[in-house]
């Protein structure tokens, strides 16, 4: 998608500030254009080899996923890069799964949620950071919504053992908060996901992506479906 306004358009207007990013992380702030409210990732504040090396990077990187996944409900849409140091997509608004209460989000949402990470595998893009809870939003229609692709990988030409890897690392995303809010109402076959795929974890070496958080100790997931049939 061609760019619908400008850095210039921007600093012409109050755009409302969502989060400031650190030293090496994007500012997240929200500008209003062409009737549509869009979210603009910017790296500009970040000092000059962060900003030149790594800003410019992440932003290539997640459009070329962003624009991949175009179409699919729930993911960013209209992805474009507003310069070198900015990435643009439209605004979904809602609130992060970490805001969210048990209520927002029933066990119906959780499977809209592990449809969606379907049809995004389905495209060849991996997430790894679906653990975060702050990259799932509960949208304002009740829907989810999946942000923040700055991590992904590409898994169309990958080995397909590579990519059931890595696609089941992002499914058992989706499952651990699922068991952690509604633990009665996930199966054993996704529970059986989830334990292989915490198993798999600790090898990770590349620490600040979903894949790398090592448990203090086994964890263990039940689910009361199958006592119930």
């Amino acid at each position: 998608m061609e760019a619908c306004f400008s850095r210039k358009d921007i600093e012409l207007t109050d755009a409302a500030f969502l989060n400031r990013g650190r030293w090496g992380n994007a500012d997240l702030y929200r500008h209003r254009a062409e009737g549509r409210d869009w979210v603009v990732k910017d790296f500009r504040h970040c000092p000059p080899f962060v900003r030149h090396l790594w800003g410019a990077v992440m932003v290539h990187r997640e459009l070329l996923a962003l624009r991949r996944l175009d179409g699919i409900d729930g993911l960013p849409q209209g992805a474009f890069r507003l310069d070198r140091y900015a990435l643009c997509y439209e605004f979904m608004p809602g609130v992060t799964l970490a805001e969210a209460t048990p209520e927002q989000t029933p066990p119906a949402f959780f499977e809209a949620l592990e449809d969606m990470v379907k049809q995004m595998h389905a495209r060849g893009v991996c997430h790894l950071d679906i653990r975060y809870r702050r990259n799932i939003l509960v949208l304002s229609n009740g829907s989810p919504g999946l942000i923040d692709f700055q991590s992904h990988l590409s898994a169309t030409r990958a080995p397909a053992a590579l990519r059931r890897w890595l696609e089941a690392a992002d499914l058992s995303g989706v499952y651990k908060h699922w068991h952690g809010r509604h633990p009665g109402t996930i199966t054993q076959d996704r529970l059986a996901l989830l334990e292989a795929a915490d198993r798999r974890r600790q090898w990770w070496v590349f620490k600040g992506y979903g894949l790398r958080v090592k448990p203090k100790r086994r964890q263990t997931y039940t689910s009361d479906i199958e006592k119930k049939e």
